[in-house]
């Protein structure tokens, strides 16, 4: 299997994205090159914003959204709300998996410490 390969300096072509995902500090986000769905982790509060250039966008009103940019913000909820269960989902298996080691940890560090009891008492 091949890992994909970071793009870097006059490389762009490599590795071309139809749209990216990024959750940071309780907010999400889907982008392509001409729209993005800003939104808190739950999918309130979510903005469309239409770019011009990488960083120049204007954000968007619910009533000024022409159909083409309505099914554009549809298509980009749908996308947040299925990567949210999955990040969900991940983080709570990681969260189980360090509690089940830390747990593991304590039960080690508790035999032991008997051991060590039973081993003075003699």
């Amino acid at each position: 299997m091949t890992m994909p390969r970071p793009v870097f300096h006059d490389n762009a072509s490599a590795r071309k994205k139809d749209w990216i995902y990024i959750w940071y500090r309780g907010q999400v986000m889907v982008r392509n090159k001409q729209y993005s769905l800003l939104a808190k982790k739950d999918g309130s509060n979510a903005t469309l914003t239409r770019y011009r250039g990488p960083f120049d966008g204007e954000k968007l009103k619910g009533s000024t959204l022409s159909e083409t940019e309505r099914a554009i913000k549809e298509q980009f909820e749908a996308t947040l709300a299925r990567l949210a269960k999955t990040r969900l989902l991940e983080v709570g298996e990681e969260a189980r998996a360090t509690a089940v080691r830390a747990e593991a940890a304590k039960a080690k560090a508790a035999r032991a410490k008997v051991k060590k009891r039973a081993k003075d008492r003699k």
